[in-house]
């Protein structure tokens, strides 16, 4: 009679194992969502165990989302401590609330979705809707460089020499941010560093 078939051996490879690659890309969402800083709380919680239960639908997705979390906060907790007494997210902060004290609407880290339903809200009142999406905020953290998007209450796009861009541009001169307007939209050299 024929041997029967030997099993072939399992042979684990010395030294330390590769991360799975979903793993190290959900701890760089929880680093960049946290360095974003647009959600907190039970918000920003849900956002990051959406994404665990996507890349990884076999796993408690709440316990990794918040143990990802906690990791990716005490980082940014401790880059923080190197800043200057006052970043330029702090003085973005400041030129975004002088424009909406003279009757700009204006709308941080806002989903596409979002901003409809708020513009729908809106009377044809003030002087212009100001605002940005996640997407840009995720790219000034790099880059140093916020795109924004500006427009009259009606929605159309004001023109380069119009009283409301000129008025944007200038409280963010005025908060010690450079500006321009580029290809139709604000541009505000700032790194976002919001503090956790």
């Amino acid at each position: 009679a024929a041997a029967p078939p030997r099993r072939a051996r399992l042979v684990t490879p010395a030294g330390p194992q590769p991360v799975d690659h979903r793993e190290q890309d959900l701890r760089d969402h929880a680093l960049l969502l946290v360095r974003a800083g647009l959600l907190d709380g039970p918000a920003l919680l849900a956002a990051m165990v959406e994404a665990v239960e996507v890349q990884l639908p076999d796993t408690d997705a709440t316990i990794l989302a918040r143990v990802w979390l906690a990791a990716a906060t005490q980082q940014v907790v401790e880059v923080a401590g190197s800043w200057e007494a006052v970043t330029d997210h702090d003085r973005l902060q400041s030129a975004l609330a002088e424009c909406a004290s003279n009757g700009v609407h204006v709308h941080q880290g806002i989903t596409p979705e979002a901003l409809r339903e708020q513009v729908a809200t809106l009377e044809q009142s003030g002087r212009g809707v100001l605002w940005f999406h996640p997407e840009a905020v995720y790219v000034a953290l790099d880059t140093g460089v916020l795109s924004m998007s500006l427009r009259h209450p009606n929605g159309v796009i004001p023109a380069p020499q119009d009283a409301v861009v000129i008025a944007v541009l200038s409280c963010m001169e005025r908060h010690g941010l450079r500006a321009r307007w580029h290809e139709d939209q604000p541009q505000v050299a700032t790194w976002w560093r919001k503090r956790p």
